[in-house]
C-alpha cells in the first residue's frame, strides 16, 4: 500500500522500512482504474458494531425477501408457459432461468410450496412430482 508505484498511502520517510513514530495517511488522489481499493471504517464503539450487525441483519432480510419474489416470479413464469411440469424439471428450469443469483433447490422447492398454498399452482391427485398451473 505504501509503494512509492501505488501511492495508495503516503508515508513521511520515503524508505522501505515502517519507524513506529512515522505518520501514514491516506492519498486522497489515488486513482487507478486497474487496482480498486475496499476501506472499511473502524469501529470504536461496542454501540457501534451492534448497530452494524443489527443493520446487516436487516440487510440480509431484505435481499433474502427480494431473491423470494424473483424465485416465485420464475415459477410462475415457467408454469405459465408450460401449463402441466414435473417438480424436478420446473426448479431445473428456474434455476437456469434465474441469473442474479445462485438459487438453490431447497429455497425454489420452499416457494412452490408457497404458490401451491397461493392457488397459483396444484399437486396432480394421481402423481404428487407433476404440478398444474391455475390460470
Amino acid at each position: 500500500m505504501c509503494n512509492p508505484k501505488l501511492k495508495v498511502l503516503n508515508k513521511e520517510i520515503k524508505k522501505p522500512s515502517l519507524d513506529p513514530n512515522e505518520k501514514i495517511s491516506i492519498n486522497l488522489a489515488f486513482k487507478n482504474n486497474n487496482i480498486r481499493v475496499t476501506v472499511l471504517p473502524v469501529l470504536t464503539k461496542k454501540e457501534n458494531a451492534e448497530e452494524v450487525v443489527s443493520s446487516n441483519k436487516a440487510m440480509i432480510g431484505g435481499i433474502d425477501k427480494e431473491r423470494n419474489q424473483i424465485i416465485e416470479a420464475h415459477c410462475v413464469k415457467q408454469m405459465k408457459t408450460n401449463k402441466v411440469m414435473m417438480m424436478n424439471d420446473l426448479v431445473q428450469k428456474v434455476m437456469a432461468s434465474v441469473m442474479n443469483f445462485k438459487a438453490q433447490p431447497g429455497t425454489i422447492k420452499t416457494r412452490i410450496q408457497h404458490l401451491i398454498e397461493n392457488d397459483y399452482m396444484e399437486r396432480d391427485k394421481n402423481d404428487k412430482a407433476k404440478l398444474t398451473y391455475i390460470p
